[in-house]
């Protein structure tokens, strides 16, 4: 692949993997804060129509349901990050006139993803805090305790994917945090 269209191309190991970031982030309200598959991000008027009572949040009000999102976060993150004051570009649309609806909970989803991100940076050696070991067994605290904060709808989607990455962890050679980062959180970083 020549050019660079809305899939990034990283490199993981000796493999090469496609990566849609609006995958990602439709993968996150699938199996809690991780990639999957099977959820749609975008409501149109028909997932209204089918009597679907969750609240949507129209494109235009995205920019304050992200800003909500991230102001109800209570989850503590590293010592000198962020989250992002902007909307993450997977709610800009090519067409801005057209009709797109999100679930309001996802906002609060992608929020817990950016947390969880960070948190994954120090445990792959990503910051400078990965250095010590005190921040490395704090991230471990804070990874090991995500799955308790997630929806229990969510839980086992969650667990099937933490136990793919170990196994393909083990393949490639590598902890399967720092698989976790590469696959979920650098398409992220690039925003």
């Amino acid at each position: 692949m020549n050019k660079r269209n809305r899939y990034e191309v990283h490199e993981i190991g000796s493999r090469r993997r496609r990566i849609a970031p609006a995958l990602i982030i439709a993968g996150l309200v699938c199996a809690g804060s991780t990639l999957g598959a099977g959820t749609t991000l975008a409501a149109s008027a028909a997932f209204q129509a089918d009597g679907n009572s969750k609240a949507l949040v129209a494109q235009g009000d995205v920019q304050a349901a992200w800003q909500e999102a991230v102001a109800r976060n209570t989850e503590a993150l590293p010592p000198g990050q962020t989250l992002p004051g902007d909307a993450p570009r997977i709610f800009t649309q090519p067409e801005p006139e057209a009709a797109n609806y999100y679930e309001a909970g996802l906002f609060d989803t992608i929020v817990r993803q950016y947390v969880r991100c960070s948190w994954l940076s120090v445990d792959a050696g990503r910051t400078p805090l990965a250095k010590t070991g005190a921040w490395k067994a704090e991230a471990a605290q804070h990874l090991d305790a995500f799955a308790d904060a997630l929806p229990s709808e969510s839980l086992d989607g969650f667990s099937a994917y933490q136990d793919s990455l170990a196994l393909e962890a083990q393949k490639q050679g590598v902890r399967p945090s720092t698989l976790e980062y590469e696959t979920d959180c650098v398409p992220m970083e690039a925003e």
